[in-house]
């Protein structure tokens, strides 16, 4: 136990049919004939995408590591990611961060180390738009363009009965939206109009913050039937966080603010809301979106003309998210 332990880590060609064509091998040259199972310990992984996690279960998978004391294992986490961190990882794929799709390995995690993506959200587009510090997400619009404004995330949770929240603080000045939803359609709204689907919108406008902030709240039904309304809450929207949800029981959903019902709708005729939730089928999503005078208009005349035009604005404007 007092003895000083070698380890060897090294990156070979796996030659088992069905893994992948390199993997990384550690082993502890203590051991007298080290061997698979006794000494040896094997990630199926090329070297760079190996993680503490990877390692960790390549150790306790095998019973005849069990005398080895944790500094140990410590150590070897320690070489793993020290010698990783000597690796030079060309990060062009990110195009500056706009494709930081996760995907996991030790590159990705160089490349993209303020990815929005994880924690059961993925980042549906220009994932440069969107910065990740802790359990804050921040969603930005750079300029007076759409392509310059925003991102959506999807959440991998589905909800039914019951209350779903978030915490957001949302951007401000013209032309902006900061949403939360609950659709069964992907998070898409149906420009063809072939498709019914079911959505529950919270598009909070920088437009329309101040003293007494208007939000637009809508319910989706059938084949892009429109159920909106206004909602008037007594803070300026942009300028902290609060919480927004949806309430949703056999008969009613309620939109909320900070714990208090501002909107509740009926919805005893409109089976196809009342299928979704006891079916489970909706999904949550955040989104940041925005428009330009010389941007094709979205939504009917009377959200275009509160939501005004980016062209207005001023620039970075940022939403913050707390997933």
């Amino acid at each position: 136990m007092g003895k000083e332990t070698t380890w060897s880590i090294s990156q070979v060609r796996c030659p088992e049919e069905g893994c992948p064509p390199v993997e990384t091998v550690i082993t502890d040259l203590g051991v007298k004939a080290p061997r698979p199972g006794a000494g040896v310990y094997k990630v199926f992984k090329a070297f760079a995408d190996v993680t503490k996690e990877d390692v960790e279960a390549a150790l306790l998978g095998t019973a005849s590591v069990g005398h080895r004391p944790m500094t140990i294992w410590i150590g070897i986490f320690s070489a793993v990611l020290g010698l990783q961190g000597a690796i030079a990882c060309d990060c062009t794929w990110t195009n500056n961060g706009q494709y930081c799709s996760n995907d996991g390995s030790y590159c990705w995690r160089v490349c993209c180390p303020n990815s929005c993506d994880g924690g059961g959200w993925t980042v549906a587009y220009s994932a440069n738009h969107c910065q990740r510090h802790g359990n804050v997400r921040q969603i930005s619009c750079t300029g007076a363009s759409s392509s310059l404004c925003g991102t959506r995330l999807s959440s991998s949770h589905f909800v039914s009965r019951g209350y779903h929240s978030i915490r957001l603080k949302a951007a401000g000045g013209p032309g902006v939206v900061s949403t939360f939803y609950l659709s069964n359609n992907g998070g898409l709204y149906d420009k063809t109009k072939t498709h019914p689907w079911v959505e529950l919108d919270f598009e909070i406008m920088g437009n329309t913050a101040g003293g007494h902030s208007r939000i637009w709240t809508n319910m989706f039904t059938d084949i892009a039937v429109e159920h909106n309304d206004w909602i008037t809450v007594p803070f300026d929207v942009t300028a902290a966080v609060h919480e927004y949800g949806f309430e949703l029981s056999d008969n009613f959903i309620a939109f909320k603010v900070d714990g208090i019902a501002y909107r509740t709708v009926d919805i005893r005729n409109h089976q196809d809301v009342k299928s979704a939730i006891w079916s489970s089928s909706l999904q949550q999503f955040i989104s940041v979106w925005g428009k330009s005078s010389s941007d094709p208009g979205e939504g009917i005349m009377e959200f275009r003309n509160a939501m005004g035009v980016l062209n207005g604005n001023h620039f970075p404007a940022v939403a913050e998210y707390i997933l």
